[in-house]
């Protein structure tokens, strides 16, 4: 007696593979949903690291520049000081030898080369002697310091974020962005074109940020700084990706623009 095989009717299968492609249907755009919903939470989470980093770097130079401008003020008060010691000296020294100081003096000159030469002096030249050199001194001190206060100058330009171009009267570096790819950052405007800051500065944000956060992937991030304070971060695996994470606040949906055309304000109101 024969058994009958039995297997699927060509009707089973059809409802079959209707019902998978209904799953599929249902379960692709959710699978997909829940991975882009994934990247967006590591982004944002690694926007709230870089941004606790960079605030701590911001704050670091926020007293760099600070001291700088103590710098700069105290230079400036000796040379007023300087300046003002100098008339008196060269006043009380017409006063006490009856003749005007001069840079130029060959016998004291030749007893700063040769001290020994002193020895046999009265003890009234040997006084006229130091107070001479006192203010030559004093001359060399003052001309040093201008040089020093134009040095002080350019480094407080190129680091500070508020001061005033001198040309312009705009204001310098008070709001600006970061641009970081994972190893190196440069500042720059909304759209990453450079500025002419201090490149010590931006490899200390640099590497502030790449101890803040450790990730196998490449990665870009943008930072907004403003007032010594780091505004808003946004992050992206890249400066294309539209996987954009943020904070404070964070992101839930995919972006619709690139990270370097990212809408700042999506991420700071």
């Amino acid at each position: 007696m024969k058994r009958s095989k039995k297997g699927f009717t060509l009707i089973e299968m059809m409802i079959v593979l209707i019902i998978m492609g209904v799953l599929l249907t249902i379960l692709i755009p959710t699978w997909n949903y829940f991975i882009t919903q994934s990247k967006i939470s590591t982004q944002n989470k690694n926007s709230r690291v870089i941004f606790n980093a960079a605030q701590t770097e911001c704050t670091k130079q926020k007293f760099q520049i600070r001291n700088l401008k103590a710098e700069i003020e105290s230079l400036e008060k000796d040379l007023a000081s300087k300046q003002s010691q100098i008339i008196d000296a060269k006043s009380q020294y017409l006063i006490d030898y009856g003749t005007g100081y001069s840079s130029t003096n060959a016998t004291f000159e030749a007893a700063l080369a040769d001290p020994t030469i002193k020895n046999n002096w009265t003890d009234a030249l040997l006084n006229e002697f130091n107070d001479w050199d006192n203010i030559r001194k004093m001359e060399s001190t003052l001309a040093s310091l201008p040089d020093q206060i134009a040095n002080a100058k350019s480094k407080y330009y190129l680091k500070n974020y508020d001061g005033k171009d001198e040309n312009t009267n705009e204001d310098i570096f008070k709001d600006f962005y970061f641009y970081w790819d994972g190893s190196t950052g440069i500042s720059c405007d909304v759209n990453l074109n450079t500025l002419n800051r201090d490149p010590a500065l931006d490899k200390a944000f640099a590497d502030a940020i790449t101890k803040g956060i450790e990730t196998p992937e490449n990665v870009a991030y943008k930072l907004h700084i403003k007032d010594y304070n780091v505004v808003s971060v946004v992050c992206a695996k890249n400066s294309h990706d539209k996987n954009i994470g943020a904070y404070p606040k964070q992101q839930n949906e995919r972006s619709n623009s690139d990270l370097v055309h990212f809408n700042f304000s999506d991420a700071e109101n």
